[in-house]
């Protein structure tokens, strides 16, 4: 599968249960990352990737069942260890991630986003998040974000009705 890692960090489409992988490659790579909870199979998978061709077979060989209590519900801590995730990643094989087109850099501040922290009204952790995007790589719209999650909530509150109007939004 041509650029599979790239692929695995857009979407993990591996599930740990239809997994075949050779007990030597697992060694050699160390296996899972036990400190991190959320992400440790696509960190795996990626690891692999880089290293190894991966072969995909036709056939569904597994049912997942998806409901409220599914762990992956939560997304904040899987936000910070996605950080984790591409970190070590980062720290794996820069030059294997860059003859695959993967901007590691670009993905950490992604990861570090802060949108969904202040959209669930965790301002702090917003504004962290924020500030940690912008440090990896600065860009206008990280800026932007973390001056609205300085902003007294009510200020805060009224741009974004007054932008949901101009967009036609409800």
């Amino acid at each position: 599968m041509p650029r599979a890692a790239a692929r695995l960090l857009e979407k993990n489409f591996i599930p740990t249960g239809t997994v075949l992988v050779r007990r030597d490659i697992l060694q050699a790579l160390g296996g899972f990352r036990t400190d991190i909870r959320y992400g440790e199979d696509l960190e795996l998978w990626v690891r692999i990737a880089l290293r190894h061709p991966l072969v995909m077979l036709p056939e569904v060989l597994m049912l997942r069942r998806q409901h409220g209590t599914n762990a992956t519900r939560d997304e904040a801590p899987m936000l910070r260890d996605l950080v984790r995730v591409l970190m070590s990643l980062r720290d794996f094989d820069r030059a294997a991630l860059s003859a695959q087109d993967i901007d590691i850099e670009a993905g950490i501040a992604h990861a570090w986003w802060g949108y969904h922290r202040l959209n669930h009204d965790d301002r702090d952790e917003a504004r962290r998040a924020l500030a940690a995007s912008f440090r990896q790589r600065p860009s206008l719209r990280a800026a932007l974000f973390w001056l609205l999650a300085a902003l007294p909530r009510p200020l805060a509150e009224g741009l974004r009705r007054g932008r949901r109007r101009l967009k036609g939004d409800p």
